[in-house]
């Protein structure tokens, strides 16, 4: 295939590469621990980091959020629902709520007991109520779909 983009121009080769390294750091960042941090340092020196820079910033920077900043602005999310904000919350578990399984189980139980009473309590519009209800039967599913 690179043979192929090189005839063409380098402009593509260069997209390609710069996904290539996209990935790499991505990947090595989101595998960093205690105990590997040597050893991902050494894995990441040989890549170009100069040209990925804002890359790998970025990838540290999201790899620290942590994880009750998610629940808490879903929590907040949640205080006073409308339709808005219960929609945003469930837009926010689609993108976190398979990492937040893992690693904070109790916390997401907080998020969908809210859900639950909200879609008991409140008057809501049909689709936002069925947005609730798929998300729960995506949570049973331990989120093995993503789609919301």
């Amino acid at each position: 295939m690179q043979e192929q983009i090189q005839d063409k121009a380098g402009e593509q080769l260069q997209r390609l590469n710069w996904e290539r390294l996209k990935k790499k750091i991505h990947g090595l960042v989101n595998k960093v621990n205690a105990s590997n941090l040597v050893g991902i340092v050494r894995e990441l020196l040989p890549e170009n980091i100069i040209r990925g820079k804002g890359l790998l910033t970025g990838s540290i920077i999201q790899a620290q959020a942590h994880e009750l900043l998610a629940l808490e602005i879903m929590l907040l999310m949640l205080k006073t629902p409308t339709e808005d904000s219960v929609e945003g919350c469930i837009a926010f578990l689609e993108e976190c709520g398979a990492k937040l399984t893992e690693i904070a189980p109790r916390a997401l139980d907080n998020v969908f007991s809210r859900l639950r009473n909200i879609l008991a309590e409140a008057q809501l519009d049909s689709r936002i109520r069925y947005m609730i209800e798929t998300a729960m039967a995506i949570r049973r599913d331990k989120f093995a779909t993503t789609q919301l």
